[in-house]
């Protein structure tokens, strides 16, 4: 039998962090790319490596790229529209730097650090 806290899914993760990495502030979301478009919840500041990074926008916009932690760039040009969503699951611990932009030409940077977890004993 496993103990599991109930309450907030944003305010409560399935992994366990060291004292130095753990998250006590309520997650804060990374949600405007300009003043029409708008993430809903957005790009967190810190996620837990493996966990799956979902998107959706009010309107159009376009994943250019993501820088991974080890500095390698990806380019993708992935649009996505309002009825769709972008994925993205951060393997690596580290800094991703996310470029975004409009349908308009808009460009944003938005960063996300992939925080390891550590193993549970079962």
């Amino acid at each position: 039998f496993r103990f599991q806290r109930l309450g907030d899914a944003t305010l409560v993760s399935g992994c366990s962090l060291s004292v130095s990495q753990e998250i006590t502030e309520v997650p804060r979301f990374q949600q405007r790319l300009t003043r029409d478009v708008r993430f809903q919840r957005g790009i967190p500041h810190r996620l837990a490596a493996g966990s799956l990074l979902v998107l959706k926008a009010n309107r159009w916009f376009v994943v250019r790229g993501v820088t991974y932690p080890d500095g390698h760039f990806v380019r993708m040009q992935d649009w996505v529209s309002p009825e769709e969503q972008f994925t993205f699951n951060p393997a690596e611990p580290g800094e991703y730097v996310f470029m975004f932009a409009t349908a308009q030409g808009i460009k944003r940077q938005m960063r996300m650090e992939a925080i390891e977890c550590q193993q549970q004993n079962a």
